[in-house]
C-alpha cells in the first residue's frame, strides 16, 4: 500500500492523501525554511519559528530562566517596530493569535492571522530574529514580574512539583547532561537585579548576551502555511529574512546597542558563554550517573522519591535514563558558537527506518502502555492495584528517559511492591520474546497503526502543525519533517533488545505521589513563604534516606536507596520469576497483543457519483435519524452519534452519572483498546438531556464499535461492574476533592457558574453523595437511565444512505428491547440560565486550600439572548478589539497578574443561549478588591480610549477579519461533522448559521461598537471574588464598586428568575 509521495523540490515527503504541497528553502544566514501550500488555508495564514539550542539548558546557573526570560522579551517592539504592544495589536486586529514556549533545548514562536494581514504581520515577527529587538530596560522591569507572576501560578501543579524534585534530585545541573536539570521558567529570585548583580552582571546585557549567543540564523527553522503558491511564498520569506549566500555560517544577533556598556556586555557574554560551553561538554552519560563526592553514586541506584501531593494522587513512577539512541542522520548535537560548532558523534547502532531513534522507544513505550489482553494494564486492573497506566519518552539530545506511570488503587498502595514487580515482569516478558515472530507481529501491527495514522491523518489546526514541523527540523532533515519517526521500517532487532537490556532494576529511579507520605501536623505559617507550597513530610526517615527542600518550588521530598529485600525481588522479577496474587493465586498472564480485529481493511471511497443527498431526518419509527454522505474530504471515515434522552432524574443524578461512565469505560477499556490503536474513538458523555455516545473513526469497522458500545449502555453487567466499583468510586472521591485544590481563577469560574446555572449541583453535594455510593445504588440507577429512552442518531461521512439506514435500525431495535416506554420531548430535562437582575452582585469567597496564594478575580456582564442577531455580531467586534489592549494594560501595563482574560460567556444552547462578557485576573501581588477597581477603571475608558481612538482602517481590518473566520469552509471531515451536529442537537437546524453571523458582522459600523461598550458597564453583572492567602488581610474590603454582596450563593440563585425559551421561527 503506498502511503508517501515526495514533492518535486525539496524532496519533502508527504502523505498520498495530503493535498497540501511543501518545498524547503534555504535563507540568509541558514535559516532553513518549510513553505506550505494549503489550497484550503484561503482565510488564514500561521507562520513558527524554531529556534535550537536556545532552551533552559543552556541558561546560566546563575540566571536560570534566562531563555524563558527573553522569550517574553522579543514581543517587546523592534527598532523597526518600536511599540511595545505593536506586534500583538496586529495581531488582535487581523482576528489572530500568538504564543511562544521554552523547552528544554529550543525556543518556539508562532502566529496566525487573517490571510489578508500575514505579509505585514510577518515582518513585524522575523525583527525579532533577524532584526534588532528593542530589549528596552523599563520592558524587561515589567516583564520579569509577567515571568514571576507565571512562575507562581505554575507551583500549585502537581506535575511540575514532582518535575522540579526529579530535576533536583541531579546533583550538579550545569555539565553535559545534567543541565537537563534546570530550573526553566525564572523568576524575580532568579533573574533580577539582585541574581544578577551576585553573578556579576546586568540583566539587560544578559538578555543581549544569551540572545546573541544563541538566536544564530543557523539555529533557526521557520515554517509558513498559506493558501499562496510555493513561489509567491518563496519570494516572500526571501524579502523579509534574506537571500541565501555563498557563505551558509549563521550570525549573531545585530551589534549591540549604543546604550550598553561594553564591559557589562562582555561580562554578560563570559557568563552566557561558560553556560554553553558546560552545557555542550561530554558529561556523564545521563544526569543520575557519575556523580561526585557527597552526591549520589552510581552504587546507591535504584532509589526511590516521595513527594506529597497537593491534590488528591496516588502515582508510582518508573524512568529510566538511557543513552543516546540519536540517528546519524539527525543534526549533530551543537549550540553553534560563532566561533566553532561543537558536535558529538552518537551512537547509531539503535537506529532504524529513517536513522530515527523515535520508533525503538515507540516500539517499547507502546507496549509497556498497551491496555488490551495480557498488558501489564490488564495485569494490575484484574488485580485491583491500578486504575490507569500510561508510558512515554522524553528524548533529548544526549540521552532519553523511558518512564512508566501507574495510577494506584488503595490495595496498590498498600501492595506497591507487587505494582513494582509487576513492571519488571512485562519487561522481562518482552526481553523473552525479543526479536522472535510475536514481537515482530507487534511490530507489524504498531506500523500498520502508524501507516494508516498517517496516510489519512486529517489536517491538524495549522498553528499546532506550523510549532511541530519547525521543532522536528531540529531532529531530522527538513524533508523528513512530516514523516520522520512516523513510519515505521524493518523490525529494529539490534535496538530493541539493547533498549530493554537498559531497562533494569540497577537503573531505575522510582518517584511516588501519595498523601500517607504527609506530616501529621501542618507546618507553621511563613509569611515570607511568597507562593512556595511547602507540603511537610513525617520527621523519622529510614537508614540512608535523605529529606531535601527543592529550592525553587519548596518542595519537600525524600530520596531513599531502595533497600535490599525490595531490589532482589526487582531483580527477580526482571529475570522473569512471577510473584503470586493475593491469596497466592497465580498471577494473571502478561503477553503480547493478540491479531488486531479492528483494523480497516475496505479503505475506498464511495462512488464519486454517488448522490449526496441533503442532510435529513428518517421518517420510518419513533427514533430520529439524520444522515449525509461526504466524502469531499477524501477520508475513509465516519462519524456516528448516538443520543439517549432520559428522564430528568437520571440527568440530576450527576454522581452516579459520572460514575457509570467511568466504571463502564474502565470495563471496555481492554476489550476495545484495540479498537482505539485501528484507528476508532469512541465516548461517553453526559449531556443536559441524557446521554450521548459518539464513534469517529475508519467507517468499514465502525458499525462492530457501535454496536458493542450500545449494548454496554443498555445492559446493566453487575458481576464484570463489581470488581471495578471501589477502585473508581474512590478515585472519583479523589478527583472531587482535588477540585478544592484547583487556583483561584478556576475557582471563580466554578463559581460563575453555579450561580448561572439552577441545574448545577455544587462539588460539595456531589462528594457527600459519591462517597455514599454503592454498586446496588449504581444498579438502581441504570434502571432509572433505560426505563424511558428517546433515540436520536446522526450518521455523517463516508457511509451510504441505505448502511446508515440499517444502522440506526438496528440501534433503535435495541434501543426499543431495553426501555420499558419511549420519553416524549416534553419530559426531556432541559438547562435554565439565571436572569441576572438588574444592578451589580459580588460573591467573596475564601481561599479552599492552604496552597493557594494567588487571588483570582471575575468580572461577568450579562447581555441577554443574542443568538444571530445584530446585538451578538457587535459583541464579537467589541470583544475582538477590546482583548489586547485589555491584556495590554492591565497585564504588560499594571502588571496585576499572568491570567489576564476577556471573552464571550455563552450558557444555554440554541436560540436560547445567554451572552455575556467576562474579565478575569490571576494575580500574586493584588487582592481581589483592587483587581476589582483596576478592571472597573480601565472599562470605563474602552468607548472612548480603545473604541474611538480606531481608526476607519483599523476598525475595517478587525471586522473584517472576524467576517472571515465565519466564512472560512470546513477544513476536516470532524470540523464538518461538528458544526451539522451542533445545529442537531441544539434543534436549530440552522445549516447556515454561521454564515448568517458574518452577514450580520459585515453590517457592524463602529459607532455601534463604541455604543454597546458605553453601555457594557450598566448591564448586570456578577463579581467573584476568590481570595489567596496571600491577601486575606483584604478580605471584606470594600472595592468601591457599591456592589451587593452574595451571602449565600445557593440562596442567591433560588431567588432570581430564568430566562425562557426562544421559540423556533
Amino acid at each position: 500500500m503506498l502511503h508517501c509521495t515526495v514533492d518535486e523540490r525539496g524532496g519533502v515527503e508527504r502523505s498520498v492523501e495530503d493535498r497540501r504541497r511543501y518545498r524547503v528553502i534555504r535563507l540568509a544566514g541558514g535559516v532553513r525554511a518549510l513553505a506550505v501550500c494549503d489550497p484550503q488555508a484561503e482565510h488564514r495564514a500561521t507562520a513558527a519559528m524554531c529556534v535550537d539550542g536556545a532552551g533552559a539548558r543552556t541558561a546560566p546557573v546563575e540566571l536560570v530562566g534566562l531563555a524563558h526570560y527573553l522569550e517574553h522579551m522579543l514581543f517587546q517592539g523592534s527598532q523597526k517596530y518600536p511599540g511595545v504592544s505593536f506586534y500583538k495589536k496586529q495581531i488582535g486586529l487581523r482576528a489572530g493569535r500568538c504564543n511562544a514556549s521554552t523547552a528544554a533545548e529550543t525556543t518556539n514562536y508562532f502566529f496566525e492571522v487573517d490571510a489578508g494581514g500575514f505579509e505585514e504581520v510577518l515582518d513585524v515577527f522575523a525583527q525579532f530574529f533577524v532584526g534588532a529587538p528593542l530589549l528596552d530596560k523599563s520592558a524587561a522591569e515589567r516583564e520579569i514580574e509577567a515571568v514571576t507572576n507565571e512562575d507562581s501560578r505554575n507551583r500549585v501543579n502537581d506535575d511540575r512539583r514532582l518535575r522540579m524534585a526529579l530535576q533536583h534530585s541531579v546533583s550538579g545541573r550545569t555539565t553535559g547532561s545534567q543541565s537537563w536539570s534546570k530550573f526553566g521558567t525564572g523568576n524575580k529570585s532568579t533573574l533580577g537585579a539582585e541574581a544578577a548583580a551576585a553573578a556579576g552582571v546586568e540583566v539587560r546585557p544578559a538578555l543581549l548576551a544569551y540572545r546573541e549567543r544563541f538566536y544564530r540564523t543557523d539555529a533557526m527553522t521557520l515554517v509558513l502555511i498559506s493558501s499562496k503558491p510555493l513561489d509567491a511564498t518563496e519570494q516572500l520569506a526571501t524579502r523579509i529574512f534574506g537571500a541565501p549566500t555563498t557563505d551558509s555560517t549563521g550570525g549573531g544577533a545585530t551589534a549591540t546597542p549604543a546604550d550598553v556598556d561594553p564591559a557589562a556586555f562582555a561580562a554578560a557574554a563570559r557568563l552566557v558563554q561558560s553556560a554553553a560551553e558546560m552545557a555542550e561538554a561530554e558529561g556523564p552519560p545521563h544526569p543520575w550517573a557519575g556523580c561526585g563526592a557527597g552526591e549520589l553514586v552510581a552504587s546507591q541506584l535504584p532509589f526511590e522519591l516521595r513527594v506529597v501531593p497537593i491534590k488528591e494522587r496516588r502515582t508510582c513512577r518508573l524512568a529510566s535514563a538511557l543513552p543516546s539512541l540519536a540517528p546519524s542522520d539527525a543534526l549533530p548535537w551543537s549550540f553553534r558558537g560563532p566561533s566553532r560548532r561543537l558536535a558529538f558523534p552518537l551512537p547509531s547502532r539503535l537506529s532504524q527506518h529513517r536513522d530515527s531513534r523515535a520508533p525503538v522507544l515507540d516500539y517499547v513505550t507502546h507496549l509497556l502502555a498497551h491496555e488490551g489482553e495480557g498488558s501489564l494494564y490488564a495485569c494490575l486492573q484484574a488485580e485491583g492495584l491500578a486504575t490507569a497506566v500510561s508510558a512515554g519518552a522524553e528524548g533529548l539530545r544526549d540521552f532519553a528517559i523511558a518512564q512508566v506511570r501507574i495510577d494506584l488503587t488503595p490495595l496498590g498502595e498498600e501492595r506497591v511492591e507487587v505494582v513494582l514487580c509487576r513492571v519488571f515482569e512485562y519487561l522481562a516478558m518482552l526481553a523473552e520474546e525479543g526479536a522472535g515472530a510475536a514481537a515482530r507481529e507487534a511490530w507489524a501491527e504498531l506500523a500498520m497503526e502508524r501507516a494508516l495514522r498517517w496516510r489519512f491523518a486529517e489536517r491538524g489546526d495549522a498553528a499546532a502543525e506550523a510549532r511541530s514541523w519547525a521543532a522536528r527540523m531540529h531532529v531530522y532533515s527538513p524533508q523528513l519533517a512530516l514523516s520522520g519517526g512516523r513510519l515505521l521500517g524493518g523490525f529494529p532487532a539490534e535496538g530493541v533488545v539493547a533498549c530493554l537490556e537498559a531497562m533494569r532494576p540497577g537503573g531505575v529511579l522510582i518517584s511516588r505521589e501519595s498523601k500517607a507520605f504527609q506530616a501529621v501536623s501542618p507546618p507553621e505559617e511563613d509569611d515570607e513563604a511568597d507562593s512556595v507550597c511547602v507540603v511537610p513530610l513525617p520527621p523519622s526517615l529510614p537508614p540512608g534516606s535523605q529529606r531535601l527542600t527543592e529550592p525553587y518550588y519548596g518542595v519537600q521530598y525524600e530520596r531513599r536507596p531502595i533497600a535490599s529485600p525490595l531490589r532482589e525481588k526487582l531483580q527477580a522479577a526482571r529475570r522473569g520469576e512471577r510473584m503470586p496474587a493475593a491469596g497466592g493465586a497465580p498471577a494473571p498472564l502478561l503477553h503480547l497483543p493478540a491479531p488486531n480485529p479492528f483494523f480497516a481493511t475496505e479503505l475506498e471511497m464511495k462512488e464519486e457519483g454517488e448522490p449526496q443527498p441533503a442532510l435529513q431526518a428518517g421518517e420510518a419509527s419513533d427514533a430520529v435519524h439524520w444522515h449525509a454522505t461526504e466524502v469531499a474530504f477524501g477520508r475513509p471515515k465516519a462519524h456516528v452519534v448516538l443520543h439517549l434522552a432520559c428522564p430528568a432524574e437520571a440527568v440530576s443524578d450527576v454522581t452516579h452519572m459520572n460514575l457509570w461512565m467511568a466504571v463502564l469505560d474502565e470495563h471496555l477499556a481492554t476489550a476495545l483498546y484495540p479498537a482505539a490503536l485501528a484507528g476508532l474513538s469512541w465516548s461517553v458523555s453526559r449531556h443536559t438531556s441524557g446521554v450521548v455516545l459518539r464513534v469517529s473513526g475508519f467507517s468499514h469497522k465502525l458499525p462492530r464499535l457501535l454496536l458493542t458500545l450500545a449494548d454496554q449502555l443498555l445492559r446493566w453487567d453487575g458481576a464484570a461492574y463489581a470488581p471495578r466499583f471501589e477502585p473508581r468510586r474512590e478515585k472519583h472521591v479523589r478527583e472531587l476533592q482535588g477540585h478544592f485544590k484547583q487556583t483561584s481563577d478556576r475557582l471563580a469560574l466554578y463559581y460563575l457558574h453555579l450561580l448561572l446555572e439552577p441545574t448545577r449541583l455544587p462539588k460539595e453535594a456531589q462528594l457527600e453523595a459519591a462517597r455514599a455510593a454503592t454498586l446496588d445504588s449504581l444498579a438502581a440507577f441504570h434502571a432509572r437511565f433505560v426505563r424511558r429512552l428517546k433515540l436520536l442518531v446522526f450518521t455523517y461521512g463516508n457511509l451510504a444512505a441505505a448502511d446508515a439506514a440499517a444502522i440506526a435500525a438496528e440501534l433503535e431495535s435495541r434501543v426499543s428491547a431495553a426501555r420499558e416506554a419511549t420519553l416524549p420531548r416534553s419530559d426531556w430535562a432541559d438547562s435554565p440560565v439565571t436572569q441576572v437582575r438588574a444592578g451589580a452582585w459580588r460573591l467573596t469567597m475564601r481561599p479552599l486550600s492552604a496552597e493557594e496564594k494567588n487571588s483570582g478575580c471575575l468580572l461577568y456582564y450579562q447581555l441577554g439572548q443574542l443568538d444571530v442577531r445584530p446585538e451578538r455580531a457587535q459583541l464579537l467586534v467589541l470583544l475582538r478589539l477590546l482583548q489586547q489592549p485589555l491584556f495590554a494594560e492591565l497585564r504588560t501595563k499594571q502588571q496585576l497578574g499572568y491570567v489576564v482574560r476577556s471573552d464571550e460567556m455563552r450558557h444555554g444552547s440554541g436560540r436560547s443561549c445567554v451572552s455575556g462578557v467576562y474579565v478575569l485576573i490571576l494575580s500574586k501581588d493584588f487582592a481581589p478588591p483592587q483587581l476589582q477597581r483596576s478592571i472597573d477603571d480601565y472599562l470605563r475608558t474602552v468607548p472612548e480610549a480603545v473604541i474611538g481612538a480606531l481608526t476607519a482602517d483599523e476598525f475595517q481590518t478587525a471586522r473584517g477579519a472576524l467576517v472571515t473566520r465565519f466564512r472560512e469552509p470546513d477544513r476536516t471531515l470532524a470540523e464538518a461533522f461538528s458544526r451539522r451536529w451542533t445545529a442537531i442537537e441544539e434543534e436549530t437546524y440552522d445549516w447556515a448559521r454561521r454564515a448568517k453571523l458574518a452577514d450580520a458582522l459585515e453590517a457592524v459600523t463602529l459607532e455601534q461598537v463604541r455604543a454597546l461598550a458605553a453601555r457594557l458597564t450598566s448591564a448586570p453583572r456578577l463579581a467573584v471574588h476568590v481570595f489567596g492567602n496571600n491577601h486575606l488581610a483584604a478580605f471584606g474590603e470594600n472595592d468601591g464598586s457599591g456592589s451587593v454582596a452574595i451571602d449565600s450563593w445557593e440562596a442567591w440563585r433560588a431567588a432570581q428568575d430564568v430566562w425562557g425559551d426562544v421559540e423556533l421561527q
